[in-house]
């Protein structure tokens, strides 16, 4: 199981996609989703990893990661205004 800023470091280092599946909890309280790691806008040149990037949790299928990450603004938007 990797935590989410782990798994923010370990994007920017190169190391894994920016989709991976995430579970969270144990046994009868463990869920899995997709986490969706996107570059913030304007926030490239931060020294701090978690300024420069965003982490999303979505159960919405992400077979194409670059579509997934071009998206999942507008899909929060729409799911939750």
């Amino acid at each position: 199981m990797m935590r989410g800023k782990r798994a923010m470091s370990e994007h920017a280092q190169g190391t894994h996609d920016a989709v991976l599946r995430y579970t969270m909890g144990k046994g009868d309280d463990e869920f899995t989703f997709n986490l969706v790691i996107i570059l913030v806008p304007g926030k490239q040149d931060s020294t701090c990893v978690f300024d420069r990037y965003q982490a999303f949790a979505t159960s919405l299928q992400c077979s194409d990661v670059d579509e997934a990450v071009r998206n999942i603004h507008e899909q929060y938007w729409k799911r939750w205004e």
